[in-house]
């Protein structure tokens, strides 16, 4: 222990000896120079650099989608009530404002007359109101009719978007049942008198825009009350609640539901007749194609029927063409007011029944330039308890509404508009049936085997109108008093008018009826006017613009 020490002691006093000796050495004063290259600089900040990519070259073609209304046309080719004198359709004039009146005469001691007022704004309320007669005698013995209408019709839309719409309207036909023959029969005029009263009252609203959740609805409630002069009178009632729902711009759901009701009483009868319905319905629609399918629960006099309602409208690629399919199922309903519409020359029904329709049918429609529309459908129908007219067989003034428990038709249908603006407007249409399979008689009898109708209206010069129509069709069968059967004869009957503005306020006018002077029956032993013709004027209270439009017949 004493050895280390010793040896630890001595290493210390040689280090402080060497260091001692070196400070010795050194000179007192000593500068130290330090030179050097380096200069601090801040590091360069990192950039973002951008290179520009040129897009990829899209070579597809975009597709556009367009909303274009379909321009179809829709004829009155429907059975309607055959009149002894049939006056041109006034629904479309050359020129029109919103309050006149039309007056004019003509042979077979034909007074005319129609009138019309409109009042406020058809964008938030309406009232127009509305007015016509006329009367004619022929040279037949009791050959007479006359027509009264009258009708009050309104609008209006609320601050929420709801508009509300009704009409009340009071009709009166008056007829004679001339179609005897006169060297057997002498009947008065009271005798022969066949007048028909309607009462009628619509009422209904709906909304102006889909609602917050994609809702479109429009009620409506139609009231008729018909009466004859023979102690018969009917009601006729139907309420229609029709809502859609669009879920997105391609898919609609549709639901609704409508009750057809009918209360017919006579001096021998009393007849409840209802018919309800159900009516749901799948929408789809895209560039292509316009689907609607559903099926419609309905109970007609509580006896159940599931009604097909099933259509499509096809859209033929790189073509101006559709093609139509369709199949559906309805009901016509039997009523007095109906059957008296389509032949006003029957006697009082002593029951009444409603005709199921079946019809299944194919077609395509499209346009040709840029005036041009047509189509062409072809259909197949199976109608159950269908409505025939049989001639009674005891003077032959009336005839009788029998029921045919069977009936099947083929019918070709086809129109074509050729529109110019609002300078020529043409249009035509026909309908080409053909009745077989019947179970209860031997033919359709009242039924027309062809039907055609053409319409002209073209503005010549300004101020000048020209209005033509057409009528064509093949005469209906029907039974002679012994029991025979045949047909009448095929008909044309040509109507054409003018009418000339002479100033703002004032037009004279002139129609020409039958031009042909054919003398032909729509309905057995009831010859019509030859030709008839009518003038008159018409004046405007106000030559501004439409704002309304007074009630249409």
């Amino acid at each position: 222990m004493q050895l280390h020490q010793y040896i630890i002691t001595l290493v210390m006093l040689h280090t402080t000896t060497l260091l001692t000796a070196q400070k010795d050495t050194l000179p007192k004063e000593q500068v130290i120079k330090v030179k050097s290259s380096f200069k601090p600089v801040l590091r360069n900040a990192s950039k973002l650099v951008y290179y520009g990519t040129p897009p990829l070259v899209d070579s597809t073609r975009p597709t556009l989608t367009y909303t274009i209304p379909a321009q179809n046309l829709f004829f009155q080719l429907q059975p309607t009530p055959i009149k002894p004198l049939a006056l041109p359709n006034q629904a479309n004039e050359g020129w029109s404002n919103s309050n006149y009146v039309k007056l004019g005469y003509g042979n077979f001691s034909t007074p005319y007359l129609q009138a019309g007022l409109s009042f406020g704004n058809i964008k938030t309320a309406a009232i127009g109101i509305y007015a016509n007669y006329i009367s004619s005698k022929g040279t037949i013995k009791n050959q007479e009719n006359a027509n009264l209408g009258l009708a009050i019709q309104g609008s209006k839309t609320t601050p929420k978007g709801i508009e509300i719409a009704g009409k009340v309207g009071y009709n009166q036909d008056q007829y004679r049942l001339y179609g005897y023959d006169h060297n057997l029969y002498n009947y008065t005029k009271n005798q022969v008198k066949q007048n028909f009263s309607t009462t009628n009252l619509t009422l209904g609203f709906k909304n102006v825009q889909p609602t917050e959740y994609g809702l479109n609805y429009n009620p409506k409630l139609t009231a008729n009350l018909f009466t004859d002069n023979k102690k018969a009178n009917e009601i006729n009632a139907i309420l229609d609640v029709p809502v859609q729902k669009n879920i997105g711009d391609n898919v609609g759901i549709q639901i609704g539901a409508a009750v057809d009701y009918t209360h017919y009483t006579n001096p021998s009868t009393s007849i409840n007749n209802t018919i309800v319905y159900i009516k749901p319905a799948l929408l789809l629609q895209s560039n292509t194609i316009k689907f609607v399918g559903g099926a419609i629960p309905s109970w007609e006099n509580s006896k159940f029927a599931l009604l097909p309602n099933l259509t499509a409208d096809i859209k033929l690629k790189a073509s101006q063409y559709s093609l139509q399919l369709g199949w559906l199922g309805y009901f016509n309903k039997g009523s007095y007011q109906r059957w008296a519409a389509i032949n006003p020359y029957i006697a009082q029904p002593t029951t009444l029944y409603n005709t199921k329709v079946d019809e299944k049918f194919a077609g395509i429609k499209g346009t040709s330039g840029n005036h041009i529309v047509y189509s062409i459908k072809a259909s197949y129908f199976s109608y159950n308890n269908m409505p025939l007219f049989v001639n009674d067989t005891t003077d032959g003034k009336t005839f009788i509404v029998t029921k045919e428990t069977s009936l099947n038709a083929i019918q070709i249908h086809a129109e074509v508009g050729v529109i110019e603006k609002e300078i020529f407007h043409l249009t035509a249409g026909v309908n080409i049936n053909n009745y077989l399979n019947l179970q209860n008689n031997a033919k359709a009898f009242g039924l027309l085997p062809i039907e055609a109708t053409a319409a002209l209206q073209w503005q010549l010069f300004k101020g000048l109108w020209l209005k033509a129509d057409a009528f064509v069709w093949d005469g209906a069968k029907f039974k002679t008093k012994t029991n025979q059967i045949t047909k009448l004869n095929f008909v044309t009957d040509v109507n054409a008018g003018l009418e000339f503005k002479v100033t703002k306020q004032i037009a004279v006018w002139a129609n020409g009826n039958n031009l042909l002077n054919a003398r032909y029956q729509r309905w057995r032993n009831y010859d019509t006017y030859g030709t008839n013709f009518l003038v008159g004027f018409r004046y405007n209270f106000s030559t501004k613009s439409n704002t309304t439009k007074p009630v249409s017949e």
